[in-house]
């Protein structure tokens, strides 16, 4: 709050609070965008090697309808958003506290973050923050803690999303892919190190040595 009044001061603008647009907000907005990219295109003319294409496309056996589905489908790519029912389900579905660990092929190479991740799958699956257990980040993958009860319905909405723009391809992590805590080697705590004679002063040559005689005994 304190950098959001910061901003206010030097920019000299109120920001105000406003309400968070859901999954199908978003989706429906993507859609309106590219209806009304289409009429303009439409409206400002066809180019002949486009309208001959488009015969090419409707003179087989397929219907026009399936043509352009297929046409869309490529021009903004598959459904990311999960469905109203699958993320209403999950956010409703009670917690009996179980976990299972997931693998998603994303880590430190993809610059990830665990609020990354955490922002991933509350945003794509309704699931809360409270809800993810442990995270665990490394070079190429990372294993997330998720409710079991939830799991197939998260790795089935993740898959058709991305974290930071990288497919996850998360699955359930198998028992010996667990990651494992190094173990500690045995000794005494607090003991000092072995120091093997490097404490020892190092060999110097101070210089020639004076040969003295001895004097004779009486």
């Amino acid at each position: 709050m304190r950098k959001l009044r910061d901003i206010q001061h030097f920019t000299g603008t109120r920001i105000r609070r406003q309400q968070i647009p859901t999954l199908r907000d978003v989706e429906t907005s993507r859609q309106e965008a590219f209806i009304e990219k289409v009429n303009g295109i439409l409206a400002g003319g066809l180019a002949d090697r486009h309208l001959r294409l488009a015969e090419r496309l409707l003179s087989g056996d397929t219907p026009s309808l399936d043509v352009t589905a297929a046409l869309v489908g490529l021009l903004i790519g598959p459904e990311t958003a999960p469905a109203a029912d699958d993320v209403s389900d999950l956010r409703e579905s009670e917690d009996d506290g179980s976990r299972v660990t997931v693998i998603a092929a994303v880590g430190r190479e993809h610059r990830v973050t665990p609020g990354d991740i955490v922002g991933a799958i509350t945003g794509e699956t309704g699931l809360t923050g409270k809800s993810i257990g442990a995270i665990r980040i490394f070079d190429h993958v990372s294993f997330i803690d998720i409710p079991t009860h939830t799991a197939q319905r998260v790795i089935e909405i993740m898959n058709r999303s991305t974290i930071r723009n990288v497919s996850p391809e998360m699955r359930l992590a198998a028992d010996n892919e667990m990651p494992t805590r190094p173990k500690k080697k045995p000794g005494k705590a607090g003991a000092a190190p072995e120091r093997r004679g490097y404490d020892k002063k190092p060999f110097t040559m101070a210089g020639p040595k004076k040969f003295m005689k001895k004097r004779p005994r009486d």
